[in-house]
């Protein structure tokens, strides 16, 4: 049986309001990132650097589609376009 966290805690005031405030800091962190990456993103562009941006979904679509294994480094290689045909030795 699912209850919501609200009922859960309704005898833990102080313990829900803290579990509420850690749920949302995940959400800020990554506004905080996407807001710098585009920032640092147009002041590429303004040298003349090839600037593209993808999505997380990109990257993970390229990843499985080639059948690897969720990992940092491997999500690094299957970012966008040039992700598409990522060849990793295996040994």
């Amino acid at each position: 049986m699912q209850r919501q966290v609200k009922v859960f805690l309704k005898n833990k005031p102080a313990v829900l309001t803290k579990l509420q405030a850690q749920a949302k800091q995940p959400l800020r962190d990554a506004a905080a990132i996407n807001a710098i990456r585009y920032a640092i993103g147009d002041i590429l562009k303004k040298f003349g650097l090839p600037v593209s941006f993808w999505s997380g979904g990109r990257t993970k679509y390229n990843r499985t589609k080639q059948g690897y294994n969720k990992e940092h480094w491997i999500d690094a290689a299957c970012v966008g376009e040039t992700g598409e045909q990522v060849q990793i030795p295996t040994s």
